[in-house]
């Protein structure tokens, strides 16, 4: 999907394998949210991009998935929004003002991006040995079963000791 209106300062920082799976310019609104004019979510990242009133400053500020702990969907009666629980902030980063129809969508990117880059690694096995009579034991790296008298497992090619 193309974002033609996108800030450029947003395009910018975007690496070149980088692709935007969403984004969408926020209307300002008061309270305890933040609302930046565009937020952008892509495959590696959530980024807020902020100028300020005077056209003077602008903010970005990029969360990439593994900082992200959690996600959450907020909604009520008159809107809803997106709360991402950051691994470094005390408080929610709540996303407000996506438009309430689009919070769902929104919401399931985010999701699925942190569980891709947030699957846990496979627990190695220690080798050890099935039984003396058999002759056999099990790879450190991916458990599979082994003669003894191996110097490398066949499965993963791991150097045994």
């Amino acid at each position: 999907m193309s974002y033609p209106n996108l800030p450029q300062e947003v395009r910018q920082i975007l690496d070149s394998q980088e692709h935007i799976l969403y984004a969408t310019k926020e209307s300002k609104t008061l309270g305890l949210t933040i609302t930046p004019d565009w937020i952008c979510i892509t495959d590696q990242r959530v980024i807020l991009y902020q100028p300020s009133m005077a056209g003077l400053k602008k903010k970005i500020v990029d969360y990439v998935y593994a900082d992200i702990a959690n996600v959450i969907q907020k909604r009520g009666i008159l809107g809803a929004a997106i709360a991402l629980k950051v691994r470094y902030l005390s408080k929610d980063l709540e996303l407000g003002a996506i438009p309430k129809d689009q919070v769902p969508a929104a919401f399931k990117i985010i999701r699925e991006q942190i569980s891709r880059r947030q699957a846990p690694m496979p627990v190695p096995v220690p080798a050890t040995p099935a039984s003396p009579a058999s002759g056999m034991m099990f790879c450190r790296e991916c458990g599979k079963s082994i003669a003894r008298e191996s110097k490398f497992c066949q499965l993963c090619g791991a150097k045994l000791s």
